[in-house]
């Protein structure tokens, strides 16, 4: 993947600065949703921090990678534990703006035995969320920039400081990815180095049911897309390749939330390492594969040394790890 001279730039403070959500998790496990007007038991309950770009953020600084998060919060006490919980995660915390008279933004998550999850989301703070929230100097200091469950038009606006600032500008439309059409996409789309979505969201934008097909549609905007498919594995499309890599299996799914930005922290982290295209696809499998064994949306994120161990048991051995 060739994606310009800002990844080998050491002067850059930044390996990534990740732009979206940081919420607060109430998650819930359950045998099965309930009915309408129905009741259900949970057979387990926590409270937790998450936020798409924030658990991308975690993730990635796992992996020992040098890592900013822009976010809006509340000036609530949730938004002061949230704060600390990311310093702890040694993640750069400076440019999150904290909203004077707003709440933290709030996600009700329900976990079924099998891994699936249905999610309820109040904005809070989020909804603040602009393309002024990326001052152009930070832009200048990083490496990359992730927009992470972001709506396209805000995307576009982040997207055109990145490449301003010289950075490369990956993108993940996450439950946006369902509310607009292609059209509505295609200004950030012709903005971005590398486009993340999954199985479900890439049918939507285009309208076409086919992974591979999709792809191919939105490989005609943006130069590298990876569709997510779950356990099935991944699909990826560059300038010159186009692979499917099968994802690894694992003893139990016990909670799929956060899967995919585990998956982008870890694609990104072997671009960073200069790996090939395949081998980013399998860091992100694998990464994802160490976190869905875990409750919560940053339950299981492993460091690398954990990933290069799950990889070489499996057969797999990658230089730098």
């Amino acid at each position: 993947m060739m994606l310009g001279s800002s990844l080998k730039n050491a002067a850059r403070v930044f390996d990534t600065l990740a732009v979206g959500n940081l919420n607060v998790d109430i998650t819930a496990f359950v045998e099965s949703t309930p009915p309408p007007d129905g009741e259900v038991e949970a057979r387990v309950f926590h409270i937790s921090f998450g936020g798409s770009a924030a658990n991308f953020a975690v993730a990635l600084s796992r992996l020992s990678s040098r890592v900013g998060l822009i976010a809006h919060i509340g000036s609530d006490e949730m938004g002061k534990s949230a704060l600390a919980e990311l310093e702890r995660e040694k993640v750069y915390t400076r440019l999150i703006r904290v909203e004077k008279g707003r709440t933290t933004g709030y996600v009700l998550v329900l976990v079924e035995r099998s891994g699936v999850k249905r999610m309820v989301a109040f904005r809070g703070a989020n909804q603040l969320l602009s393309s002024r929230s990326l001052p152009l100097k930070a832009a200048r200091r990083a490496k990359i920039v992730h927009a992470s469950s972001v709506k396209p038009s805000t995307a576009e606006g982040i997207a055109a400081k990145a490449v301003r600032g010289g950075a490369v500008f990956t993108y993940d439309p996450g439950g946006s990815a369902l509310k607009y059409p292609l059209k509505e996409f295609a200004p950030v789309l012709e903005k971005t180095h590398i486009l993340f979505v999954n199985s479900t969201e890439v049918k939507a934008i285009t309208g076409i049911s086919d992974p591979k097909k999709a792809a191919d549609v939105l490989s005609e905007y943006a130069p590298t897309v990876v569709v997510k498919m779950g356990a099935k594995g991944v699909y990826a499309v560059g300038e010159e390749e186009r692979e499917f890599i099968p994802a690894f299996e694992v003893e139990e799914v016990v909670d799929t939330t956060g899967a995919g930005d585990a998956f982008n922290a870890g694609f990104i982290k072997g671009l960073l390492l200069g790996l090939s295209f395949r081998e980013c696809c399998i860091m992100g499998n694998a990464v994802a594969a160490l976190k869905i064994a875990h409750p919560g949306a940053r339950g299981g994120l492993p460091t690398l040394q954990q990933v290069s161990e799950f990889l070489r048991a499996r057969g797999f051995f990658i230089r730098g790890l």
